[in-house]
């Protein structure tokens, strides 16, 4: 994960997602977005309530999230999640400098209903595309 100016704010704007989110059950994929995602950050609150709620896991699981850290360029959210995925507890953080942002998610719990290991790591990286429409 790259640095981040302390003391720069996160542009808000229009921008381009990409990453390729990667949910294992028992070692084994299970289907998630692919991006790219188009994301209209409008204020910096309404970007860690996008952060709260992971899209990759498309609406198969809500999270309780805490803000751990929230300071110029870098968010980081910490939450649990549950639903038809199963449960998962971890880290989500983006970095932004500039007209460029990276993010990784690293999340790990179980199955439905116990059932195996559950893994959900993803890498992201993003540009500004300009003023939201």
């Amino acid at each position: 994960m790259s640095t981040y100016a302390a003391d720069e704010p996160i542009k808000l704007g229009l921008w381009e997602i990409h990453g390729q989110p990667q949910l294992l059950l028992y070692g084994q994929p299970l289907p998630l977005p692919q991006g790219p995602w188009r994301v209209c950050i409008r204020s910096r609150e309404q970007l860690i309530n996008h952060l709260r709620q992971p899209q990759v896991l498309n609406g198969r699981a809500q999270c309780q999230s805490q803000v751990v850290e929230n300071k110029g360029g870098h968010i980081a959210v910490r939450m649990q999640c549950q639903g038809q995925v199963g449960a998962l507890s971890g880290l989500g953080e983006v970095n932004f400098s500039g007209d460029q942002m990276q993010g990784q998610l690293n999340m790990q719990g179980h199955g439905p209903q116990q059932l195996g290991q559950l893994t959900l790591n993803a890498q992201v990286n993003g540009q500004r595309l300009g003023d939201c429409r």
